[in-house]
C-alpha cells in the first residue's frame, strides 16, 4: 500500500507538472498571438511622409518605370507593403497602388517592423526556457 501511495503521489505530480507546463506554453503562446497580430495590423496602416519636395511616384518599382507624379515634403501616403528599396503606396493619383524609394520616406514602419521581429525572438527565447527538462525518478 505504502508503494502504491508513493506512485500515486509521483503520478499526480507529474500530471500537475504536465499541466502546469501546458499552461504555461499556450497561455504564453496566446499573448503572444495576440501581440503579433496587433502587430501586423499596425504595419499594415501605417502611414509614410515625404522627405523633401519633387519626389517621383512610380506605377512600378524601378525608376524606369512611368512616373504617376510627384510629392512634396510633408506629403503622407499609406504604406502598402515594403520591397527591397521601395514602399508599395495608395496611389494619391487614382486608383490601385504605386512606388516611392524608401530613401525618400519617413515612417514610424520600419520601428513596428523591428518591434515584431523583436518579438518573435523573444517568444522564441522564452519557448526554448520552458520546455521542461524531465529526468529519471528515483
Amino acid at each position: 500500500a505504502e508503494l502504491f501511495m508513493k506512485a500515486l503521489k509521483i503520478f499526480t505530480t507529474s500530471i500537475l507538472l504536465i499541466i502546469f507546463c501546458e499552461q504555461a506554453v499556450f497561455g504564453g503562446y496566446a499573448l503572444f498571438s495576440q501581440r503579433k497580430l496587433l502587430l501586423e495590423e499596425r504595419l499594415k496602416n501605417s502611414f509614410g511622409y515625404c522627405k523633401s519636395n519633387n519626389v517621383k511616384i512610380y506605377e512600378k518599382p524601378t525608376g524606369t518605370s512611368k512616373v504617376f507624379g510627384t510629392a512634396n515634403k510633408g506629403a503622407k501616403f499609406k504604406i502598402i507593403k515594403d520591397i527591397k528599396d521601395w514602399y508599395e503606396i495608395e496611389n494619391p493619383f487614382g486608383s490601385g497602388s504605386a512606388f516611392i524609394l524608401k530613401k525618400n520616406v519617413k515612417t514610424d514602419y520600419e520601428e513596428f517592423k523591428h518591434e515584431l521581429e523583436e518579438l518573435q525572438e523573444n517568444e522564441k527565447q522564452e519557448q526554448e526556457n520552458i520546455t521542461p527538462k524531465f529526468s529519471g525518478l528515483g
